[in-house]
């Protein structure tokens, strides 16, 4: 049965049979995990606070070391959490007991819990503190607890400070050294039922006794004295058959006497004071001048019986306070009726208040005295008050009312301030001068002196004013319902006046139609012209018309129209908008003439047919100009990079803005046309364009990019370019064509002349002289079999002399067809006689440019040599002039042969595609197995287009001078060392077991092999790797490798594949070791097939296997044993300790 783990510790119960051999890793790990729990201590370093929901974790690992299982832990931080921290132990199902220490900086504080976060069931450990918790394991609802809550001692002794965080009970004595300090609000409680208790609650101290019983102090003699002060000072003392003294700053006040108390100073009493019979008095001064006394039926009677003259009876309410702030009272005087049931404070029919204002003191004394009255629904308000500078207020709302039938009425409603004449009368302001202003005094409103007029002003400037002769404004007038000025002669009758001395801002006259609704089209406003006609009507000639474009707030527009009259209808002359200023919009037969200071008519627009003249008084066109005596009559001028001018018919494709007339592009002149252009003189076309670009001279319907009707010259005075073809197509398969064209009207015939391009220059002599020329001939006209000539002579010698001719009648390219003594060469980019045939002789050459008579020549015995005078040697290329060579398809070869083309064949090397892409593939050819075109055997040696080789069949021997010396019977690679019998071998075998596949052998004996089933054999069992300290860095203790070996699980397998098949096999699964977090022990490698080609799985990704470092794992090992071996001699020590 598999191993279990025991519920609190995760310790490994081996179950039976388990880990035979095995074992006693498992009892020593056992061993660790009890010795961490019982002893074992640790510190954990927090690098954050965590919360209740993601809390730090403190797990307790099956089986392996893990932080929750120690004994000790110590938490500490970094730098300051930041708040308090959350830790959860794992899994809540194990019971624990830990001794948890606080070392966490800032005072922050620890959260223990197990199961689900509940605050009812965390502990809380507070900073620099140590406590033992306990975790009992139920689960989510798991609780962590202080192991010594309620705890219970027979008998406890702390040396040095014991802090409860509780509470302490003790049955017996507590006999403390250095006393007990107790936090705020925790208690000594006494008694069985709690009843006595003493505490401090973070401000004051108490001794409570909360039970039904008493309180007794008891002593001789008690004395409450003041703490901080000499102790002498006493604040009450009560002697034995004597007097209980109440003292004030160490001097007695009260005494008890025989006879009652004795009182020394004033009585001050904050409830009533009973003198129980009438007539009964308080009486003051030393001489009982003033008495207080009650008389029946009659009040309270203040009786003063003074020894001096002038001295009046009074009575005075004091404030004893030495400063007294704002709003703080002096005294109250209360008139009251016994309304409610005997309570004074809700009878109160009227108040008189004396309160202070602002600080009064020694030095500075200020009172404010309010009247309050009860209203009709009982409450008490204040109406009236006086204050420190003898100003009587009232409050808002409430009235000084003047007059019998409380006409005169002067308020402030909160807002407003009223005077207000509530009867028939009038309300009469009365005085010499009048001045209305605001608050400050600072600025008036109206002004009213007596024989001087009335003033209204704005901001403290004059506005309006009455004169002698009316009224004077200053500043704009703004008539709402309409205002007329009518002046009897011909002087101004409105002028407005701007003072400002700002020279941006004038009078401003302002027309402002206040509207709620504005909507598009309304009128703003208007100015108009009246006067009568002939009938005495008053007719408006003109105006001037504002209106509503657009009323959209943030986009507004308006128009403005000028107006006049014509044949007794309005029309409007001008209007400006947003969009355009338009003249004569209501189409009137109507001209508009633009004069400058030496034209009348500079711009002139014909109201009749809309025709316009510049300079011009009756235009005959739509655009007449007229320069007069200026030779320059128009320029057009653009700012931009391109002026056009268009020029279009009703017949013109695309309208008004087709892209056809004159356009200037920085220094050009351009003609545009959408069809043909045409540049004539008289009625004779001299230059014709069409719209696909043809163009003819003197040819009114060209067929081609230039025809010329006549004969062209194109002459230089220079060295550049007469003609220049040139292409901007990007099409990189064709470039610009010069094409001669022989058009007689008729079939062509044998040997007709097609053009000719002749070099003509003149001689020593001066004479015209043809020095070279180009000449093409029909040499079939058969239509669609047509062949042509092309040849090129050169003057040679004073002869007009053929170099070179291409005859497609004959399918040949012949140079030199007048045989003369020329060579001919070819050179490449780093070789001028890369091929050459001397003129001469007829000899060839290969990079040499001086070869000998050889001449190259098929079936000639002795003259076969390729010469080249080239440090590289000849080279012969085979070339197969085919663009789409595909796989298979033969491309060249080498065929090696006696005789003739019947002769034997000792071999050969082809070379022929591979899979139709441009790459190939080599073969080779043993005796009597060649290959020439129309065979079909395949060579028993390839060499790819990848630099792969291969072998067909056959034997590998590398390094013998003979051959057969080592055979097998099995295809095979076998590399000698040397003449001897040592050699490394490869055997391809097909069979399975342990024979081997790769074998490396020396003087006959086998050293070391690998078999088929992949075992590894060596004849001195010894396996090395490179571990000469000189060739590594970074040398350092690999440290602990226990926890890794532990994971390590060791299986028992056998192989899928039958040819690995290998019973009772042991070793590790990658997949495990991949699973434990080992992947450094785990290689990953993709999957080919025999051609090294990558195997897909079903999904299209690479297939792979894994592999395990084997070596690697020794080492781990090895460190683990020897960790082991440590750990044993410890026990060792330990247990003969236990023993001794």
């Amino acid at each position: 049965m598999p191993s279990t783990y025991t519920l609190n510790n995760g310790i490994e119960l081996i179950g039976t049979g388990e880990q035979s051999g095995t074992w006693g890793d498992t009892t020593n790990t056992n061993f660790d995990l009890v010795d961490t729990a019982l002893d074992g201590q640790v510190s954990i370093a927090l690098s954050g606070a965590g919360s209740s929901g993601s809390p730090n974790d403190l797990p307790i690992s099956d089986g392996t070391s893990s932080n929750g299982r120690n004994r000790m832990i110590t938490f500490t931080d970094g730098t300051d959490l930041g708040a308090t921290a959350f830790v959860q132990l794992t899994p809540n199902n194990s019971e624990k007991i830990i001794y948890v220490r606080n070392n966490l900086r800032g005072s922050r504080s620890i959260i223990l819990f197990q199961g689900t976060y509940n605050a009812s069931n965390d502990y809380e450990v507070p900073a620099g503190t140590t406590a033992v918790v306990y975790f009992d394991g139920a689960g989510s609802g798991a609780v962590a607890a202080n192991v010594f809550n309620n705890a219970n001692f027979d008998a406890l002794n702390v040396v040095g400070n014991a802090t409860v965080g509780g509470t302490l009970g003790v049955t017996g004595v507590l006999t403390t050294t250095n006393g007990i300090t107790m936090p705020d609000n925790a208690k000594a409680i006494f008694g069985a039922g709690s009843d006595l208790q003493i505490y401090h609650s973070g401000s004051n101290s108490f001794i409570d006794e909360v039970g039904t019983g008493n309180l007794y102090l008891r002593s001789s003699n008690l004395y409450i004295q003041n703490r901080d002060a000499d102790p002498d000072e006493m604040m009450i003392s009560a002697i034995a058959d004597g007097a209980v003294t109440l003292s004030h700053n160490g001097s007695s006040k009260i005494a008890t006497t025989a006879t009652g108390i004795s009182v020394t100073g004033d009585v001050q009493a904050s409830d009533d004071i009973h003198l129980t019979s009438d007539q009964a008095k308080i009486t003051f001064g030393a001489d009982s001048e003033v008495e207080l006394f009650h008389s029946a039926d009659s009040g309270l009677t203040v009786s003063h019986t003074s020894t001096a003259d002038n001295v009046v009876t009074g009575l005075t309410i004091r404030s004893n306070q030495a400063t007294l702030t704002d709003g703080e009272a002096i005294g109250r005087l209360d008139f009251t009726t016994n309304t409610s049931a005997g309570s004074v404070a809700n009878g109160v029919q009227a108040r008189i208040n004396i309160d202070a204002t602002a600080t009064y003191s020694a030095t500075l004394a200020g009172s404010r005295m309010e009247f309050a009255t009860t209203k009709a629904d009982g409450s008490l308000a204040r109406s009236l008050y006086i204050d420190d500078e003898q100003n009587a207020h009232l409050d808002d709302d409430k009235k000084l009312i003047l007059g019998t039938g409380s006409d005169l009425q002067i308020y402030h409603d909160g807002s407003d301030s009223y005077v207000s004449d509530q009867g028939t009368g009038n309300l009469r302001i009365i005085a010499s001068n009048l001045r209305i202003g605001n608050a400050a005094q600072t600025a008036n409103y109206i002004l009213a002196n007596d024989g001087a007029g009335v003033t209204l002003n704005y901001s403290g400037a004059a506005k309006l004013a009455t004169t002698s002769t009316g009224i004077s404004v200053t500043g704009g007038f703004t008539a709402t319902n309409g205002s007329t000025i009518t002046t009897a002669d011909n002087s101004t009758q409105l002028e407005l006046i701007s003072t400002d001395s700002d020279a941006s801002v004038g009078s401003i006259f302002s027309l402002y139609r206040n509207s709620a609704s504005p909507a598009d089209g309304d009128d703003v406003g208007q100015i108009k012209f009246n006067a009568e006609n002939s009938a005495g009507e008053k007719i408006l000639y003109a105006d001037i018309l504002a209106e509503l474009g657009d009323v959209t707030d943030g986009t507004e527009d308006g128009h403005l129209s000028l107006r006049t009259v014509t044949a007794g209808t309005v029309r409007r002359r001008l209007k400006i908008s947003s969009a355009e200023l338009v003249i004569n919009e209501d189409s009137i037969d109507s001209d508009f003439r633009v004069e400058s200071n030496t034209l009348t008519h500079a711009l002139f627009v014909q109201g009749s047919d809309g025709k316009v003249g510049i300079g011009k008084s009756v235009p005959t066109g739509h655009l007449h100009v007229n320069s007069g005596a200026t030779n320059t009559v128009a320029v057009f001028h653009s700012t931009d990079a391109v002026a056009s001018i268009y020029l279009t018919d009703s017949t013109t494709t695309g309208g008004e803005g087709a892209a056809q007339g004159l356009f200037t592009t920085g220094n050009n002149l351009e003609v545009r046309g959408l069809g043909k252009v045409i540049l004539a003189t008289g009625t004779t076309d001299q230059l014709t364009v069409l719209s696909d670009g043809k163009v003819g001279i003197a040819f009114d319907d060209p067929q081609h990019k230039l025809d010329v009707n006549g004969t062209g010259r194109f002459v230089k005075t220079n060295n550049s370019q007469n003609l220049i073809l040139e292409t901007t197509d990007i099409d990189a398969s064709s470039g610009p064509v010069l094409e001669l064209y022989r058009n007689p009207g008729q079939a062509g015939a044998v040997s007709d002349a097609l053009g000719e391009i002749r070099f003509d220059g003149l001689n020593a002599a001066s004479e015209k002289t043809q020095f070279a020329e180009i000449i093409t001939s029909i040499k079939d006209p058969t239509n669609g079999s047509e062949d042509g000539r092309l040849q090129i002579n050169l003057q040679i010698a004073g002869a007009n002399s053929q170099v070179f001719a291409a005859d497609g009648a004959i399918g040949e390219i012949v140079i030199n067809d007048s045989s003369k003594d020329m060579n001919f060469r070819v050179e490449s980019n780093n070789d001028q006689s890369a091929f050459f045939v001397d003129g001469a002789t007829g000899s060839i050459g290969i990079s040499s440019s001086n070869p000998d008579t050889y001449k190259p020549q098929t079936h000639n015995a002795d003259k076969r040599t390729l010469l080249s005078e080239s440090s590289v040697g000849p080279q012969v290329v085979l070339w197969r002039n085919d663009g789409s060579i595909a796989q298979d398809d033969y491309i060249g070869g080498y065929l090696f042969r006696t005789s003739d083309a019947s002769g034997p064949k000792y071999g050969g090397m082809i070379a022929k595609g591979d899979d139709g892409t441009g790459n190939g593939i080599l073969e080779f050819y043993p005796v009597n197995n060649s290959y020439d075109s129309s065979d079909t055997v395949e060579g028993l040696m390839q060499l790819t287009d990848t630099n792969d080789l291969y072998l067909r069949a056959g034997k590998i021997q590398v390094g013998r001078s003979e051959k057969n010396v080592y055979t097998t019977s099995e295809e095979s690679v076998t590399i000698f060392h040397n003449e001897s019998d040592t050699y490394t071998q490869i055997v391809s075998r097909g069979g399975t077991g342990g024979d081997p596949v790769f074998r490396h052998q020396q003087q006959g004996a086998v050293k070391s092999e690998i078999e088929e089933n992949g075992d590894f054999l060596s004849a001195t069992d010894s396996y090395g790797a490179v571990s000469d300290g000189r060739l590594k860095e970074n040398i350092v203790d690999s440290g602990s490798q226990w926890d890794d070996i532990k994971a390590l699980q060791i299986k028992k397998y056998s192989f899928i594949d039958a040819e690995l098949d290998a019973p009772n096999m042991i070793g590790v699964i990658a997949q495990d070791l991949l699973a434990a977090g080992m992947t450094g022990l785990v290689k990953q490698k993709f999957k080919t097939n025999a051609d090294d080609e990558p195997i897909l799985d079903a999904d299209g990704n690479h297939d792979y296997i894994y592999t395990v470092k084997s070596s690697v794992m020794q080492m781990k090992a090895i460190k683990a044993l020897q960790e082991a071996m440590t750990k044993i001699e410890t026990l060792e020590a330990r247990v003969t300790a236990l023993e001794t």
